[in-house]
């Protein structure tokens, strides 16, 4: 997000429209927001560090529908592990446009020739999730990474 200072006003306004308690409420504790309580400034610089984000917004009317946040890793060995989120606004939930954009990404990777792992980490109660990574070739490996939290996994060749 470098923007110049009014278009950056803009899209943080907007930004902070769609992330209710209930978008943000699968993140790790660091990256929930809550309105009012939440800087959205603070919110913005904790999502982006070391992650490219692109806002997702509607072709008709530009509005902003949601989030891509990717971070990518290569390591010593040169091999790759990127690691994906996404957040909708609560008026987009169930149209289909998480799994859109999950098979979007895995498409634009394949078609570049990337080679690497995919990963992406969900919360127990959010089936909705888990079954977009599910439907986008994901597999759940290894258990949680974390407490409470199970790793899905594509290996690109």
């Amino acid at each position: 997000m470098h923007l110049d200072t009014n278009a950056r006003e803009k899209e943080l306004i907007e930004l902070s429209s769609i992330l209710s308690a209930r978008v943000t409420e699968f993140l790790p504790n660091e990256l929930r927001y809550e309105t009012g309580q939440t800087d959205i400034e603070t919110w913005v610089s904790a999502v982006t560090e070391g992650s490219t984000v692109f806002l997702i917004r509607t072709i008709e009317d530009e509005e902003l529908t949601g989030v891509l946040i990717v971070h990518e890793n290569v390591k010593e060995d040169g091999s790759t592990t990127m690691r994906l989120g996404y957040l909708f606004g609560e008026k987009y939930w169930g149209r289909g446009l998480a799994t859109e954009l999950v098979r979007g990404l895995v498409a634009e990777l394949e078609a570049s020739g990337f080679t690497g792992e995919v990963l992406g980490g969900v919360e127990p109660d959010n089936a909705a999730s888990a079954s977009v990574l599910e439907k986008s070739g994901f597999v759940a490996v290894g258990g949680p990474s974390r407490q409470e939290t199970t790793t899905y996994r594509r290996v690109f060749p």
